[in-house]
């Protein structure tokens, strides 16, 4: 189906917006497949044990023994504190995902291994509403992440907020790289519409790649732990957008990565090594308040 947008809220010419087919189908349990569809997320239930959490949050107290470790008022990812502490937390945390969703996920289908980093928040540290990155095509297949707390979340040690039904919007082009994301300017209008997701110890955040969502504050004064990767559909390829000063008007590349790159951690700039091709936007390059507006409307 496709969908024809106005230039009244694009700004632009009129373009072909591709409507998004979701369908996780590596999800085991029906009812949380069909949540997942309709809102952009679900929860697994109390299949997190403790040892799974203990088991990396000691490998954060060893990484906060290392050279590159720092506390910071900004939300991080062990990605910050080099590579000896991504290598570290990367390990540690695809060996408890194998473990947590051996029977919650079809590994026929599917990998969760790709990614995998230690989520810090210390007091003061919030993350503004965005995408995360697609990883392959969405327009082939469906990206989710998996987020998991150490600690039940309360609305004063910063909880995940989410705008509901917003992974229909689109498949947009989107990477690690956000200053190619076409909502960043509309940060703080965003959160007035965001509701906050309450997860416990032991649950799992299971949430699609296109659902733009967002992090609230830490008023405590303790450091807030969780830990999060992605799941890929096996068949597809995985890939990088990246949209930088050198790019034509209306158009993104597309460079086709692999496992190694993103376990290098350097997700910025070009990929080197990696082909590259050039396609179309599936986004314009400016968006009024009316397209968000009009996009909630539709699909909620």
């Amino acid at each position: 189906m496709i969908h024809i947008i106005s230039k009244a809220f694009y700004r632009e010419n009129v373009i072909d917006v591709p409507e998004r087919i979701i369908n996780p189908r590596y999800i085991i349990n029906e009812s949380n497949k069909i949540e997942y569809i309709e809102k952009g997320y679900t929860i697994l239930k109390g299949i997190v044990k403790d040892e799974h959490i203990s088991q990396v949050l000691e490998v954060f107290e060893r990484i906060k023994k290392l050279p590159g470790y720092f506390e910071s008022d900004k939300f991080q990812s062990t990605l910050a504190f080099g590579e000896e502490a991504h290598r570290l937390s990367y390990e540690v945390v695809n060996h408890v995902a194998a473990e947590i969703l051996e029977n919650q996920l079809d590994k026929s289908i599917c990998r969760y291994d790709v990614g995998g980093n230690i989520i810090v928040k210390n007091k003061g540290c919030w993350l503004e509403p965005h995408h995360d990155s697609s990883i392959i095509d969405e327009y082939l297949g469906t990206t989710s992440y998996v987020w998991i707390p150490t600690v039940d979340m309360t609305s004063e040690n910063g909880t995940f907020f989410a705008l509901p039904y917003s992974h229909k919007w689109s498949a947009w082009q989107r990477s690690s790289q956000h200053p190619s994301w076409p909502l960043k300017p509309f940060e703080h209008f965003l959160w007035k519409k965001m509701k906050p997701i309450m997860v416990n110890k032991g649950d799992v955040l299971l949430f699609d790649s296109g659902l733009i969502h967002a992090s609230g504050e830490n008023y405590t004064n303790e450091v807030r732990i969780a830990f999060n990767f992605c799941v890929i559909e096996k068949a597809q390829h995985q890939v990088q957008y990246v949209k930088d000063q050198w790019t034509p008007a209306g158009k993104i590349y597309k460079y086709f990565v692999d496992d190694a790159y993103w376990q290098k951690g350097n997700l910025w700039g070009r990929p080197k090594g990696y082909k590259g091709v050039l396609e179309n936007l599936r986004y314009p390059e400016k968006i009024t308040e009316e397209f968000i507006l009009r996009q909630m409307n539709k699909y909620a």
